[in-house]
């Protein structure tokens, strides 16, 4: 700690910047090549080395290496209700699908449904599982349910069925880079319908599949404002 703050002194840089030059240091200088050893007093002309080589890795460009992310292979809005979970699906094909079912039994018993936040987190979980591979590496996700959202870009939560969700996923898909991401309700009521075990309107509306445009449509007892998606500019190109 103390050579540390002694490069500090000499150039100020942040101390992760100057651990090569000086490990550099003192595996050149030092009387031994262990690194836990004493080091023996700083000779000018090292010093001198040293303060060279700190000021030339300052001003070498930082190279962000983060690896590039592969274009969405799908792209999924998903919700849940009370009754169960529903998904919209678009392939990078362009090929459209819904997908969702009512709560089994087995999912009552086991999770607490009523609470939102267990049943987007099983909603999610459920919809990725249909659709994704193990060879899968990117799908993109949107849902309503804002909390999910920061659970995944943290990677962990206090609630329990947000960690439970992203550890199912990150170890049945280790190759998967899920991004999820937050949207309107309004945008998302086919998930909803789906979940709700409500039919999806189709007949008699003027909805346009090639994007943008808001219908009032709907067949489940409230007339529902739709907003139409046409061929993905959200979904992979």
């Amino acid at each position: 700690m103390g050579v540390l703050m002694y490069a500090d002194h000499i150039v100020p840089t942040s101390p992760e910047k100057a651990f090569n030059a000086l490990k550099f240091y003192r595996l050149e200088i030092a009387t031994t090549t262990d690194w836990n050893a004493t080091a023996p007093p700083m000779p000018p002309a090292a010093r001198s080395e040293l303060v060279q080589w700190i000021d030339n890795h300052l001003q070498e460009p930082e190279v962000e290496l983060t690896p590039a992310i592969p274009p969405p292979e799908a792209v999924v809005y998903t919700d849940a209700s009370e009754f169960g979970w529903g998904a919209v699906v678009t392939l990078s094909s362009g090929t459209a699908f819904t997908i969702g079912e009512q709560w089994t039994i087995e999912d009552r018993t086991s999770w607490n449904l009523a609470s939102s936040v267990t049943a987007e987190s099983l909603a999610l979980v459920k919809a990725i599982q249909q659709i994704a591979s193990v060879n899968s590496e990117h799908i993109r996700v949107f849902t309503d349910h804002m909390p999910l959202v920061y659970a995944f870009k943290r990677g962990y939560a206090k609630a329990y069925a947000y960690n439970w969700a992203i550890l199912v996923l990150k170890n049945t898909f280790p190759k998967l880079e899920l991004s999820v991401e937050w949207v309107k309700g309004i945008l998302n009521v086919e998930a909803d319908a789906i979940s709700r075990g409500m039919k999806k309107p189709t007949d008699g509306s003027t909805e346009t599949k090639e994007g943008g445009k808001e219908e009032e449509y709907g067949d489940y007892g409230i007339q529902a404002t739709l907003v139409t998606r046409g061929p993905p500019n959200t979904a992979c190109t």
